[in-house]
């Protein structure tokens, strides 16, 4: 089914998981005590799983995989300098500046993993895990630099590259990686427990998306917040869109890109921005507004783009 006439049916099963995951944060029928174990669970474990067993079925082919890499990180590149413009022109304070920096670079890719599934299935889970390997390195460590450089650095750079190293979703693609690239078959008993264990991560990883929504939020705007939703949402998936059409990109690498690039923002810049001087509260603005417009812009985007 194109991609046209999928979209909307592929993110109603993904808005109402989010859904279930915000409802189940509020009425406390899960205690709110227990909600940080289960998010360390699907980042340490189930995570982790998915990244090493699609990594390892991956299509890595460099003709294929390095112009679809190389796009994404032209896209992420020409965005950066956007917001660099934008510190200007709006007179944004280091604070808030580090903020949308972050909010526009960063992408989550536990969405974007439930939206490839229901679009392309077990090939796009492929195609966003390698867009993972590639953005994932490089977003971090140039928002590491940007905090250090307009943030406070209280982490002290050479500390948080430290800790970016140590994220289990850098061993699990790592692995996925070798596993591939060395032709070193996984066992069937390994690879089928590791896919059951990483086929949990993609419902349980949106009720945590769901679980961390704050609705009242959605009554804070500003400019910052208002570029950072249109940047995010909007003009990264079609600048995308142009990157891969001038390179030539095959149908499903243009629709696992623009996927990528029309998710919402990653929570975890949240914690970065309150350990490095960013403005924590704009992030939970703008990471509230970006994940609930985002269920109605992928849609249009996709019909509009693929």
């Amino acid at each position: 089914m194109p991609a046209t006439f999928a979209a909307l049916p592929a993110v109603l099963p993904v808005a109402l998981t989010v859904l279930i995951g915000y409802g189940a944060r509020r009425s406390g029928i899960v205690p709110a005590s227990l909600w940080q174990g289960v998010e360390i669970f699907c980042y340490r474990v189930l995570f982790p799983a998915i990244m090493l067993v699609s990594v390892y079925h991956a299509d890595l082919g460099w003709s294929r995989i390095g112009p679809f890499g190389t796009a994404l990180l032209l896209t992420t590149a020409a965005a950066a300098l956007v917001v660099l413009a934008l510190r200007r022109i709006l007179a944004l304070p280091d604070p808030r500046f580090t903020t949308l920096f972050q909010t526009v670079t960063r992408w989550n890719a536990f969405i974007a993993l439930a939206l490839a599934t229901q679009l392309t299935g077990p090939k796009g889970i492929g195609l966003i895990s390698v867009a993972m390997a590639f953005l994932i390195p490089v977003v971090n460590v140039v928002n590491v630099l940007v905090m250090s450089i307009w943030g406070s650095g209280k982490a002290g750079i050479f500390g948080m590259i430290k800790a970016i190293l140590s994220k289990p979703i850098i061993p699990g693609c790592a692995a996925g990686l070798a596993l591939n690239l060395g032709g070193i078959p996984l066992p069937r008993a390994a690879d089928n427990a590791l896919g059951s264990i990483g086929a949990a991560a993609i419902p349980v990883s949106l009720i945590i998306v769901g679980a961390g929504i704050q609705i009242d939020r959605l009554w804070s705007l500003s400019l910052p917040l208002i570029a950072a939703v249109t940047l995010r949402l909007i003009a990264m998936p079609c600048l995308f869109w142009l990157v891969a059409r001038w390179m030539g990109l095959a149908p499903e690498l243009v629709v696992a890109g623009v996927l990528a690039c029309a998710v919402p923002t990653a929570a975890n810049g949240y914690l970065v921005a309150r350990q490095m001087g960013g403005d924590a509260d704009l992030y939970a603005d703008i990471l509230t507004w970006q994940t609930v417009l985002a269920l109605l812009s992928i849609p249009f985007i996709l019909s509009l783009l693929t």
